[in-house]
């Protein structure tokens, strides 16, 4: 009888060992715990705290997802007024090729008339051959900013103009 009590008295330590050797090498994750760190783990709130943590890690990426979204829509917005843009000046400076060309013909048309300065109308073609060759440079011109486009355009067509008032000098209005 002496020796079965001697053999759960050695069985209990042993438990008891392994119990709190259990216990001190736990670590809060119900995967790898065992059952006592379990227990303690439930009992002691550690699983609760990582729960929290866990829905508090997924809400902060919810919310960075949402604000990186509104940010994508921003820069998308930008995108496509920076296009309008773009569309606009581009439409806008082959309008103004089309009237280069038509005041190209009109050069051309004055040239039959011999009371008209011959020599002013060829400077005046070179001129308007040298706008419109600017107008085209300026069509092809995808590097440049918006505004520095702009102001290109607004450049040449003040040439134009002055090209415009030029000829009906030359020609006395007609």
């Amino acid at each position: 009888m002496i020796l079965p009590k001697m053999a759960l008295i050695a069985l209990c330590l042993v438990g008891a060992s392994a119990v709190l050797t259990g216990c001190s090498s736990c670590t809060g994750d119900p995967r790898v715990d065992g059952y006592m760190c379990g227990q303690a783990g439930m009992n002691g709130g550690v699983y609760n705290q990582r729960v929290t943590q866990r829905q508090q890690t997924l809400e902060n990426s919810q919310d960075q997802k949402v604000q990186q979204q509104r940010q994508l829509d921003d820069l998308n917005a930008q995108q496509q007024s920076q296009q309008q843009d773009i569309d606009k000046v581009t439409a806008e400076l082959s309008s103004l090729d089309q009237d280069l060309n038509k005041l190209k013909a009109k050069i051309n048309a004055a040239k039959t008339n011999k009371s008209v300065n011959q020599a002013k109308l060829s400077a005046l073609q070179r001129d308007t051959d040298q706008v419109k060759t600017q107008t085209s440079l300026a069509k092809a011109d995808t590097i440049s900013s918006d505004a520095d486009r702009q102001q290109e355009l607004q450049r040449l067509q003040k040439k134009y103009a002055d090209l415009q008032q030029e000829l009906l000098l030359v020609t006395g209005g007609t």
